[in-house]
């Protein structure tokens, strides 16, 4: 059923010109109606295609918003722009498309570039701890998930499970069961962790230290 509300929610949006005053919002929209219903790679089409399109309004806006003042030229900064948190949700969201493609590497840089215009995205920085993961690099995974957590502690339970998983992988027991209680009582993380360890529902190591640290 929520596949098929996207599927009707992009054939309303492949109808917007693209002369209308919102058009990469909508390209931005069918993006990720795209991305929902498994077209990624028509999704990164359309999500290139916003970027460029609020790449254009944000150097525009930048251009118009300089003045003369006295001698001095004042130009707009970058934290001023109200495009930025625009451009930050676009690449972010092409990011994870590529991401969706196996287009890790591509898909680092895109998420590097998030972080050069927001140094404290943590969605940004979760994501390049995943692509860590991906790589066995577990020891950079458990650095990002650290800082991702560091920024935004309150929702972070199925970080620290994936935190736990690096952990376990690197048969550092003790340090995945720690992670695991700081999931709370957060029980989809708990069933993240199984899912990739699943073997640990009958390592009498990790049990023993996890019911220790409950």
């Amino acid at each position: 059923m929520i596949t098929e509300d996207y599927k009707k929610a992009a054939s309303i949006l492949e109808t917007i010109p693209d002369t209308h005053f919102d058009y990469h919002n909508a390209q931005y929209s069918l993006a990720i109606c795209y991305n929902q219903t498994d077209r990624n790679k028509d999704a990164l089409t359309c999500i290139n295609e916003a970027i460029r399109k609020v790449d254009d309004d944000y150097f525009d806006t930048v251009i118009s918003d300089t003045v003369s003042l006295g001698t001095n030229i004042y130009k707009m900064d970058w934290d001023e722009s109200p495009c930025k948190q625009t451009r930050v949700d676009y690449y972010l969201l092409k990011a994870d498309i590529l991401v969706c493609l196996e287009e890790l590497n591509e898909a680092e840089n895109i998420y590097n570039l998030v972080l050069e215009m927001d140094n404290d995205n943590a969605d940004a920085i979760s994501a390049l701890g995943h692509i860590y993961m991906d790589r066995k690099d577990f020891r950079n995974a458990i650095n990002m998930y650290d800082e991702a957590i560091s920024i935004n502690a309150d929702n972070a339970g199925e970080i620290h499970a994936l935190k736990a998983v690096a952990y376990y992988k690197m048969r550092d027991i003790k340090s995945a069961a720690t992670s695991m209680r700081e999931t709370g009582e957060d029980f989809m993380a708990e069933s993240l962790f199984y899912e990739y360890c699943p073997e640990a529902k009958t390592d009498n190591d990790f049990q023993k230290f996890f019911d220790n640290e409950k």
